[in-house]
């Protein structure tokens, strides 16, 4: 009996870990998402309301979209048009617990980028936030909470220009971080070409 019970915690924790990645990999999903035979060559951030929801539940699998079935009705009621923000909400309420989100919310809160690229921090930033939809709801405060994480010698250049737009941020983000990568590189260059010069004049000096 109790070796039951275990099997079926575990099997509904997987499948509760199944569907909270179908939506993670929705709300961060690369340009290319497969919707049947049709494939939808465009970046999500660029994606409707209605397009993130219909993708996500098509990924659903199994009691998940038993679940969402008897769900949908009461969420978003005949003729309106599915919200993200609304349909996330009402997933975490079913596989998270209340102490779950609070911990989500707070890791989302405190997230800074640190030593994670730029790519790395969206990604980790897009994940986060599907757990705190009412924190960055209006598309101005998305934008400033992702440039409060950035590491200074990304976000100082960017404080100036007063950027309201999450998609316009990051990407000026993203070419500031090439930049910095770049002339660092030339800069690693130039100094191993000057550490081997230094050598080969000690070698031609002591004869070597």
């Amino acid at each position: 009996m109790m070796g039951q019970q275990a099997q079926n915690q575990a099997a509904a924790t997987a499948t509760a870990t199944a569907t909270v990645n179908v939506v993670a990999a929705v709300a961060a999903a690369p340009t290319e998402v497969q919707l049947g035979k049709v494939i939808r060559e465009r970046p999500m951030h660029k994606c409707s309301e209605e397009d993130k929801v219909v993708l996500a539940v098509y990924q659903l699998q199994g009691n998940a979209s038993t679940w969402w079935e008897a769900t949908r009705g009461r969420v978003f009621s005949k003729g309106t048009i599915p919200v993200w923000n609304a349909f996330v909400e009402v997933f975490n309420g079913k596989y998270f617990s209340d102490c779950t989100r609070e911990q989500k919310m707070t890791e989302f809160q405190r997230l800074c980028q640190g030593l994670m690229s730029m790519d790395q921090y969206n990604a980790k930033f897009t994940e986060l936030s599907k757990y705190a939809p009412r924190l960055i709801d209006d598309p101005v405060d998305r934008a400033r909470r992702f440039q409060d994480g950035l590491r200074s010698e990304i976000k100082d250049p960017l404080v100036p220009l007063n950027l309201k737009d999450y998609n316009d941020l990051y990407e000026r983000a993203q070419l500031i971080e090439r930049n910095l990568n770049e002339r660092a590189a030339a800069s690693g260059s130039r100094f191993g070409s000057c550490r081997d010069g230094n050598r080969l004049g000690k070698k031609l000096m002591s004869g070597g």
